[in-house]
């Protein structure tokens, strides 16, 4: 059954002095469609799709070209709206039943809305002027609503070709007509302008109800059940060329918005197995369309050129999407690889890329980049399965629920060539799309896999990653110009929650969890690199870094027993992680008298808490593998751009600055059941809270060679600061068995970022003149960031915690609070030397960078066996009973610096060095330790004490040295050279800290 509207008709050209294309003709409406099956359908040959239910939209017809003096494209015509579909499933189809029924479907339900026409082009060329203005496209149309119903007491389905979908429902909005291209050449003047693209249709709500069906699918890419709400791309902008005489003028033309994916209710039950790759058993999907590029410009002329790239424009958002099974549940296999069982998505668009940039001009040249689209939003994902899924081959995950935004569009770069001023401004990047909560809910599950990479069940909520700020290229005889863009700010992910009540999941394969939940914020944009080079001045400045998502919260409880038998393959996996500060873009000016400076980093996103409650036996099997796994992670900061210089007389370059980290939220851990590891670094239990580390300063060069005088000035940028943790609680009752080498049976630790470091700087002047010459170098290294505070750790635990293994560092409880580190300042090299038949002046300084302060350690507190009692063992060398501590983060190191300078003057030469080592950075305090034990105790190693409890304050960072260099001889010179000593190493302050123990029984 099928309705599909008629393609509008494309509009004429016309040619002429004035010439104006004419517009597309709309596309028609597609009806509705409803079709029932309850009887038996056999189909034999490629495309003989069992039942077919579709309503598609008209295409939009395209707009006309255009030629003349002035010439404007016509306008391209929307798409057709598509109607309502309806399929009601039942009975028995089959396809391809002979082996010929490649692309046959069992089962087609689709309302696709038509296509926006496109924009018709432009050319024009003048003796004196001439004008090009591309058509804007048309709309695409939206798709309607898609019901696909059970039939009867249910369907059997099964499909024999490759590419043959059991059943797919599909609602897919038009996408939107690209803006058309423009061409104008003028004797004296040009002018082109690209047509700009046109928005994209929506899908519309997908509602798949089908309690009782038998699926089958037996090639490769042949999903079982696929179920989408898709929205259209959103069209792309013209692009504009020209070139003239004397004044050319380009703009691209703005892309336009992806359409939303809608809503998609799914209810299944029944069975679903596939047999090739690439054929997941049930796909439940709402995908936003991706944002239209903006159109690129290229300009050209022998006087001034000037070219903006077009605007790229925002991603759809996805949809909604809910997924449960029905009463009598679902069993899910699949036997190829790529070929995960169920996979619930909500997908954001993609934000379009700006237009790049290229111009010409031999007296001047300005180009600007288009700046990007932003991403489209993930929307909240619910899933509730109970049943069981099957996966037999590698990359085949159990379940995958996931809410992901989309990732934000890139700046358009630029290129300047010219002969006079040439500038050139980077497009910024856009920012990344939002991702929605995913929450995943059973009574009961049952999954096992077979292959590697191969986890039982994910859920993750991913915010987008931002745009790239675009480069900035650019040369010239005269001056050069360049700005690079800035990055885009990533999405912000939402909250995972995760609630099995019973069942079991086992993994055989490396890289193959058993539970993943996951809240992970998106990365920033880095910044667009630029680049000056001209022979007189020159000016660049990159773009900046953009800041990370955070991480929202995530909540697990488990009762499913799970086991993993491979390399890398936790129990249970829960992490809140903050998405990495963009870096900044790099700079380097380069001819005449240059200035560089480096972008800056920005700061990480933040961590939220993460709370586990297992009630569910665990076991792994091989190495790097944790029973349970909770973490909660602060995004780093971005580095700091390098900036480099070198230029005539003048030259000074300054680095980035790093951006600081983000904080690391609250870990909870409530366990109740057994646990055993058998691997190396597979401790039973890792709960974690770690502040996000400061992105490092960027380093910075800078030469100059000068007639008289040169002067080199460079400076490091700051470290970014480290973030902090926060708490961490930690409650077991049960046993754990560990048998690994540096395998513990409880590892809690709360650790601070550390600093970032300084960024390096390194000098140099060199001058020569005939009476007098003059040369000074100066370089500051970039100070390192402050550590980050660890958080408060209390850990209680009741049970028999035993490592049974001689390996090394095998123990029973590790409690700890860590600052961190401070980041070390950076170093600094300057060099300066000049000649003169007369006076000869030669300077040079060098400042190092000082050491970043460490973060506190905060209180540990350990309470063992006073609820239910039980006893620790371990047997291997350094395996510790119990362990807890405090530790104050070290300061940083300081900078060294290195100065020398020296020339030769024929009457007179003054040399002098002037070069200051950084200070170190303070050690902070540690905080207080409690042990309260009342289990036996025994360690049977060497140097495996019992119980251990300490409170350590931070070493303070060493002071720099400072180095300086001898300046030459010559007869009849007087010179000078002057070292300052470095400063004293801080020293470490003094921790205080109490330890209270009782009940200690060891044997």
């Amino acid at each position: 059954m099928q309705f599909v509207g008629g393609a509008g008709g494309s509009g004429g050209g016309a040619f002429g002095l004035f010439g104006g294309g004419g517009a597309g003709a709309d596309g028609n409406n597609g009806g509705n469609a409803t079709a029932t099956n309850t009887n038996r359908i056999t189909t034999n040959g490629i495309g003989a799709i069992g039942m077919l239910v579709e309503s598609i939209g008209g295409g939009g017809g395209d707009g006309g070209g255009a030629a003349g003096i002035v010439s404007v494209g016509g306008i391209g015509a929307g798409g057709g709206t598509a109607g309502t579909v309806t399929a009601n499933v039942g009975g028995e189809i089959i396809t391809g039943f002979d082996g010929s029924g490649d692309g046959a479907h069992g089962v087609l339900a689709q309302s696709v809305g038509g296509g926006g026409g496109n924009g018709g082009f432009a050319l024009s060329a003048g003796p004196i002027a001439a004008v090009a203005i591309g058509g804007g496209g048309g709309t695409g149309g939206n798709g309607g609503v898609v019901n696909v119903n059970q039939a009867g007491a249910g369907a059997t389905v099964s499909t024999h070709g490759s590419s043959a979908i059991g059943i797919l429902a599909q609602s897919i909005g038009g996408g939107g007509g690209n803006g058309g291209g423009s061409f104008a050449a003028g004797g004296i003047a040009s002018v082109s302008i690209g047509g700009g693209g046109s928005a994209a249709g929506d899908g519309d709500e997908v509602n798949y109800n089908v309690g009782n069906s038998h699926v089958t699918t037996n090639g490769t890419d042949s999903i079982g059940i696929l179920v989408q709400s898709v929205g259209g791309g959103g069209g792309n902008g013209g692009f504009a060329l020209g070139g003239a005489g004397v004044v050319a003028v380009g703009v691209g033309g703005e892309g336009a918005a992806g359409g939303i994916g809608k809503k998609v209710d799914m209810t299944t039950g029944g069975t679903v197995e596939t047999s090739q790759a690439r054929s997941a058993g049930i796909v439940a999907q709402s995908l936003g369309g991706g944002g239209g590029n903006g159109g690129f410009v290229v300009a050209g002329s022998l006087g001034v050129s000037v070219g903006v790239g077009g605007k790229g424009s925002g991603g759809g958002d996805g949809g909604q999407v809910f997924f449960r099974t029905a009463g009598g549940g679902q069993s899910i296999i699949t036997h190829g690889a790529d070929s995960a069982g169920l996979i619930v998505q909500s997908v954001g668009g993609g934000g379009g890329n700006g237009g790049f940039v290229g111009t010409f001009g031999a007296i001047a040249n300005l180009g600007i980049g288009g700046g990007a689209g932003a991403a489209g939003r993930g929307l909240a994902v619910d899933a509730i399965y109970n049943g069981s899924v099957v996966t037999f081959e590698q990359r085949s995950a159990g379940i995958i629920v996931q809410s992901i935004g989309g990732g934000g569009g890139n700046g358009g770069g630029v290129i300047g060539v010219g002969l006079g001023l040439t500038v050139g401004i980077g497009g910024n990047g856009a920012g990344g799309g939002d991702a929605g909560s995913a929450e995943y809910r059973s009574t009961t599950t049952t999954i096992t896999t077979h292959q590697v990479d191969s986890v039982g069940l994910v859920v993750q909520s991913i915010g987008g990653g931002g745009g790239n700020g675009g480069f900035s290229f650019n040369l010239s005889a005269g001056a050069a110009v360049g700005i690079g863009g800035k990055g885009g700010a990533a999405g912000e992910a939402s909250t995972v929650k995760v609630a099995v009540d019973s069942g079991s999941i086992h993994t055989v394969e490396d890289r193959s969890t058993g539970i993943i939940a996951q809240s992970v914020g998106g990365g920033g944009g880095t910044g667009g690199g630029s680049v000056a080079g001209s022979f007189a001045l020159n000016v660049s400045i990159a773009g900046s870094g953009a800041g990370g998502g955070g991480g929202k919260t995530v909540d697990v409880t488990n009762g499913a027993r799970i086991t993993t038998e491979g390399v890398q393959s936790h129990g249970i996996q829960a992490q809140s992680i903050g998405g990495g500060g963009g870096s900044g873009g790099f700079s380097i000016a380069i001819g005449g008298p240059s200035l560089a400076v480096g972008g800056a980093g920005d700061a990480g996103g933040l961590s939220q808490k993460v709370t586990v409650h297992n009630n569910g036996e665990l076991s792994t099997a091989d190495d790097l593998s944790v029973g349970l796994l909770a973490q909660s992670i602060g995004g780093g900061g971005g580095d700091g751009g390098f900036a480099g210089a070198g230029g005539l007389f003048t030259a000074v370059g300054v680095g980035g600055h790093g951006g600081g980290g983000g904080n690391g939220g609250e870990v909870e851990v409530i366990n109740t059941a057994r646990i055993t590891t058998i691997g190396d670094l597979s401790h039973g239990i890792l709960a974690q809270s770690v502040g996000g580390g400061g992105g490092n300063g960027g380093s910075a060069g800078a030469v100059s060679v000068g007639a008289f005088v040169g002067v080199g000035v460079a400076v490091g940028g700051d470290g970014g600061v480290g973030r902090d943790a926060m708490a961490v609680n930690v409650t077991h009752a049960g046993d754990i068995a560990v048998s690994g080498a540096e395998s513990k049976a409880i590892l809690a630790q709360a650790i601070g970022g550390g600093g970032g470091n300084g960024g390096k700087a390194f000098s140099g002047a060199f001058s020569a003149g005939l009476y007098a010459s003059a040369a000074v170098a100066v370089s500051v290294g970039g100070g390192g960031g402050n550590g980050g505070s660890g958080g408060a750790v209390t850990l209680k635990a009741d049970g028999n915690l035993l490592s049974l293994t001689d390996e090394t560092g095998s123990g029973g409880i590790v409690a700890q609070s860590i600052g961190g580190g401070g980041g070390n300042g950076g170093r600094t090299t300057s060099i300066a030397g000049a000649v003169s038949n007369g006076v000869a002046v030669n300077l040079g300084v060098g400042v190092g960078g000082g050491g970043g302060g460490g973060g506190e350690g905060k209180t540990v507190r350990v309470e063992i066996g006073l609820v239910g009692g039980g006893r620790i063992e371990t047997q291997g060398f350094q395996a510790v009973g119990i362990m807890a501590q405090s530790i104050g983060g070290g300061g940083g190191n300081a900078g060294d610096t290195f100065g020398g300078a020296g020339g030769y003057g024929n009457n007179v030469t003054v040399s002098a060095t002037v070069n200051i080592g950084g200070g170190g950075g303070n050690g902070d305090f540690a905080g207080d330790v409690h042990v309260t034990n009342a289990m036996s105790v025994k360690t049977t190693g060497d140097s495996s004490s019992a119980i251990v409890a300490q409170s350590i304050g931070g070493g303070g960072g060493n002071g720099g040295t400072s180095t300086g260099g001898r300046p030459m001889s010559a007869a009849a010179a007087a010179s000078t050279s002057r070292q300052i000593s470095p400063w004293a190493a801080a020293a470490a302050r003094a921790a205080t800290a109490t330890l209270s123990t009782s009940s200690i029984r060891a044997r």
